[in-house]
């Protein structure tokens, strides 16, 4: 079923195409995660082409033992975009091997010559937000930084959806400072404040950051 309007920050429509739900990773909780069932439209091998050429892929992240599970898997699917979802972003996450393909690195290391069968699959886009609604757990300004950083240092585009229902402290949200109880007197409760979603906004370092894959 599609969808043409969405509340969700960075796509324009929304498509059903799975039923079920179930928890499968502390991101799910207390959420539920959905469960794909696709829908046996195609032969498979005109799926797979249609993939290559059309389908923006990605899976959610919410931490680093997810993201040592899950990443390597959208590696190996074809998509036109790959992207990671970080959200709910429960922790530090390191996804520097995937920013740069197998192809990339042996360009950059110019001691070697790239091989004809390099794999050029990486990571195209990453998106990052806190989580809201009951039970919301905050997100550390740190963590949303270091995927920021890690992004700008692999020319990959990051999207900063949103703070969740805490907010840092204005200083820690926008000063590159991460929260210490010796910074200010509102870092004193490190988790911010519990404000609302909309409250929170979504400006990390004093900005938006709403790069997509061009």
């Amino acid at each position: 079923m599609m969808a043409e309007m969405t509340k969700i920050e960075w796509c324009h429509a929304t498509f059903n195409h799975v039923r079920g739900c179930t928890k499968v990773s502390p991101g799910c909780d207390p959420l539920l995660a959905r469960i794909a069932n696709m829908i046996d439209t195609y032969e498979a091998k005109e799926m797979a082409a249609w993939f290559r050429e059309h389908v923006w892929l990605g899976v959610s992240v919410e931490n680093q033992e997810q993201a040592d599970k899950r990443i390597p898997l959208l590696l190996q699917t074809p998509a036109t975009v790959r992207f990671l979802s970080c959200e709910p972003l429960l922790g530090d996450i390191d996804i520097q091997p995937w920013l740069f393909s197998e192809y990339d690195r042996y360009c950059i290391d110019d001691r070697f010559g790239v091989p004809a069968n390099a794999n050029r699959s990486k990571i195209d886009w990453v998106i990052v937000g806190g989580e809201s609604g009951h039970g919301a757990r905050p997100m550390q300004p740190q963590w949303a930084r270091s995927l920021r950083n890690q992004c700008q240092d692999a020319g990959t585009p990051f999207f900063f959806k949103q703070w969740g229902d805490f907010k840092p402290c204005s200083y820690c949200a926008t000063s590159g400072r991460n929260p210490t109880i010796s910074h200010c007197s509102m870092c004193h409760d490190l988790n911010g404040r519990r404000v609302g979603k909309k409250a929170a906004g979504r400006l990390l370092d004093g900005r938006e950051w709403n790069e997509v894959p061009s």
